[in-house]
């Protein structure tokens, strides 16, 4: 495609500055798009209330050998929780990492945390 659009372009009788101009303007436009896209910032959706299922896990570490998977379900009907689910699973530990990390001074040290679990989910 961008093959096709560069032969367009050539075809015209554009001059040289033009033609620079043009592709600044192109770049421009497309690392924007890109920067847009990639956007790291995790945004809440809102969904419809009607009738629907929310669900919510969590993973909080209880002590240095076990963890406690908490996972919660509301279900919504015309815009009211109707009921609630709660069900809490112990797993083991995955133990801990040392991580470096910049205090306020900017002094940097290394510091012990545990691990965290990532999460999967499967919709049927």
């Amino acid at each position: 495609m961008i093959a096709q659009i560069f032969f367009i372009y050539s075809q015209f009788a554009i001059s040289r500055p033009m033609k620079i101009h043009i592709c600044i303007v192109f770049t421009l436009l497309t690392l924007s798009i890109f920067l847009i896209a990639c956007s790291s910032e995790e945004k809440e959706k809102v969904f419809s209330k009607e009738g629907s299922v929310e669900t919510t896990i969590t993973v909080d570490h209880l002590d240095s050998n076990n963890d406690v998977i908490k996972t919660t379900h509301n279900v919504w009907v015309k815009n009211q929780i109707i009921k609630k689910y709660e069900h809490l699973d112990t797993v083991p530990a995955l133990g801990t990492m040392t991580q470096d990390t910049v205090s306020g001074d900017g002094e940097t040290k290394s510091v012990s945390i545990a691990k965290d679990y990532e999460l999967y989910i499967t919709i049927k």
